[in-house]
Parts: C-alpha cells; structure tokens; sequence
C-alpha cells in the first residue's frame, strides 16, 4: 500500500522532534496553511549549556508540504527554514540565524547565515553569508559542539538520533540544484 500523504506529514514531523529531543523536552507546535506544514518554537526555548554557562535561547521554524513522491505515494519537501540562537528569550539578542525562506523573499533565495556582529565595514546582520542547505540536525551538533549545549540523553544515543534523522533527511532530499546568488 502507497504512503498516505498524513504518513509523509507525520514520519517528517517525527523525525524532526526526535531530533530535537536531544536537547530540549519543549512542546513543538505543529500548523497547517492551506498546503504548507509549519512546525515552530513560539516563544523560543531554553537549552542548558554545561559548566554553568548562562542558557541559550533556541528559536526554530520549518516549513514543508507534502507532495507526490517519484516512487509513488508522497513526501515531505522542506520549503523553509529559520534556525535562531539567542542570548535572551525575547529575540531581541541573537547570536546567529540560518534562514531559507525562498517562498517569502523570491530575490533572495539561497540559504544563508546571520552573524549578529560588527566589523570595520558595519554591521555584518544584515549581511546574508551563503550557506549549503542546513538541516535541523546539522544545527543541534553546532550547538552541541561549539556553544557546550547539553544533551538530555548519553552522548552515544544522541549521535546515533542524529545520523540517522540526517540520513532520512539526506536520502529523501532532491536540493541538490543550486541557483547563481548574482
């Protein structure tokens, strides 16, 4: 029997908050418009950082639909993504945010990185470095790895979570085309 198009909705959902559960045990909304899936952290949440750093604030949005898939049956396809950390719960204090948003900025439609920052030359926030397509787990080992962020089960679990929700993710992908920026 075909995949129904609720299984595509569902598996994408699932492996999506199974990856997030490494670090967080918050309550990830999940919305419908029209044909648009948005699964999102409203307001951010805290993650805890080891030795006793002060806490992070982790804002998430992915966006997808579900469409027909080559093989048959459907799929999920990721039509967007913002992924923020943050000093403060507020927003108001960001560190850096990964952002693909084609659909809402159509002269602006590769993946790229804000650093919130200042350099001789201004402020680098309003800057967009282009980034290759960043999966929600490529995000969580950044913040593992170089921001100390806890894990909530043993380091083994936990990689093993994440290779294989990135594997998922990299074996149904098909954004392998890239766009000239200029």
């Amino acid at each position: 029997m075909p995949p129904r198009s609720a299984d595509a909705d569902t598996n994408f959902a699932l492996y999506f908050r199974e990856s997030l559960s490494v670090i967080t045990n918050a309550f990830l909304i999940a919305s419908i418009e029209g044909d648009r899936r948005i699964l999102l952290y409203d307001p951010p949440v805290r993650v805890t950082r080891k030795h006793g750093a002060l806490p992070l604030y982790l804002s998430i949005t992915q966006t997808y639909r579900v469409v027909a898939a080559q093989a048959g049956g459907t799929r999920a396809k990721s039509t967007g993504y913002t992924y923020g950390l943050y000093a403060q719960p507020d927003n108001q204090e960001p560190i850096l945010e990964f952002h693909w948003h084609p659909e809402s900025t159509p002269r602006l439609r590769w993946p790229h990185l804000h650093v919130i920052a200042n350099s001789a030359d201004g402020q680098l926030d309003r800057v967009h470095f282009p980034t290759a397509r960043i999966c929600v787990e490529d995000f969580i080992r950044l913040l593992i790895r170089d921001f100390d962020v806890e894990t909530r089960v043993p380091h083994d679990k936990c990689k093993q979570i994440l290779t294989k929700n990135k594997a998922a993710f990299v074996e149904k992908a098909n954004w392998l085309f890239w766009e000239n920026l200029i």
